[in-house]
């Protein structure tokens, strides 16, 4: 463990550059852009909305706040659970290139990978907040807990990729297993 956060930061420059690179490269090549980034779980968001609001006709309050405030606040955390465990367990494979370079520390490829979509997190949550704060909800004391449990998730899943994308170099089925295995997580889980 010692010798893991020696690397990470000594190395720092490098991971913020590289998961610049990755956010560049993810979403390089379309008119858009930068606005999938915000626009694809958005538009997930709104098709739940139509889906249960609407469709379903859910409207029960839940500890006080309306569903759909209730649902976009469990469902942004999950994006970013959902995209690391995805995009993490290929992170290797994606930049198999780095691998075979004599002096690049390895532990840092999905470190960056991870740091590249805490960005979008980031710019959710803030989306998130905005929502809160125009429905006219008031924010909680326990908001305070946000940034600890934010640092925990991204140390977490850090981890979790290190250990999930060697196993992954080995088996590329592995990775199909994972991205599968996220969506059963997903409908297992109590966030709908």
């Amino acid at each position: 463990m010692k010798e893991y956060f020696k690397e990470q930061i000594s190395n720092i420059k490098k991971i913020i550059y590289l998961s610049k690179i990755d956010l560049v490269r993810t979403y390089r090549g379309s008119t858009l852009g930068w606005f999938w980034a915000i626009f694809k779980p958005a538009f997930a968001i709104i098709i739940y909305y139509f889906t249960f609001i609407i469709g379903l006709k859910v409207s029960k309050d839940i500890f006080g706040y309306p569903y759909f405030l209730w649902l976009i606040a469990g469902i942004v955390p999950w994006f970013f659970i959902r995209d690391i465990l995805q995009q993490g367990v290929e992170s290797i494979r994606k930049y198999h290139y780095l691998v075979t370079k004599v002096k690049f520390p390895v532990s840092i490829i999905p470190t960056f990978t991870t740091l590249s979509n805490f960005i979008i997190h980031l710019i959710l949550l803030i989306l998130v907040f905005a929502c809160f704060i125009i429905s006219n909800h008031s924010l909680t004391i326990y908001i305070i807990q946000l940034p600890i449990y934010i640092t925990l998730m991204f140390l977490f899943f850090n981890f979790l990729n290190l250990f999930l994308s060697s196993l992954s170099a080995i088996s590329k089925d592995f990775c199909s297993f994972i991205k599968s295995f996220t969506t059963a997580i997903f409908w297992l889980s109590g966030i709908i």
